[in-house]
């Protein structure tokens, strides 16, 4: 397994089937996936994208050699990951935040509901959240286009365990 396997495990947990609220979820931004306006209509458009800034390496056996026979040990592998959700909406802030608020507790949900992100036998040994949480901040509400419509951000943030034999 590597970052990019891990990365591609959690876009298709939040893709199959999609997350209320969440209809695209990428591994990476990609220049056409920009929020944009269609003419002077606005659409609500949610756009999520998976952001791994850290990782290491814990030890958790080590290798063994007896005779000529080779033992691996086992390595656990923690990676953090973010889900970043940009979120536009065409109305007022109150109501920008309460469908922003509905697409956050949707994916809390998900992310709840599996401890190995749905990919069972897997080597993902578990989505540990970090120091025992699954942590999310949100972003202030920005008012676009002489204020006919909000835009929020929030992110998600837990750790995806990855095991080998090392």
């Amino acid at each position: 397994m590597s970052r990019r396997t891990v990365r591609a495990s959690v876009v298709q947990f939040f893709t199959s089937p999609p997350v209320p609220g969440l209809p695209v979820v990428r591994p990476a931004l990609e220049p056409q996936d920009q929020l944009a306006a269609e003419g002077t209509y606005l659409p609500a458009q949610t756009l999520g994208v998976v952001y791994m800034p850290a990782g290491q390496d814990r030890r958790l056996s080590t290798p063994a050699k007896t005779s000529a026979v080779g033992v691996a040990g086992i390595k656990l592998i923690p990676h953090d990951v973010h889900l970043q959700v940009c979120h536009f909406f065409p109305g007022s802030g109150e109501d920008a935040m309460a469908d922003c608020d509905d697409t956050l507790e949707s994916i809390l949900t998900r992310l709840r509901s599996e401890a190995r992100l749905g990919q069972d036998p897997s080597a993902i040994f578990e989505v540990e959240q970090g120091d025992g949480r699954i942590r999310w901040r949100v972003g202030e509400t920005v008012f676009l286009n002489e204020g006919d419509a909000a835009l929020t951000w929030f992110a998600v943030m837990f750790t995806v365990v990855e095991q080998i034999q090392a």
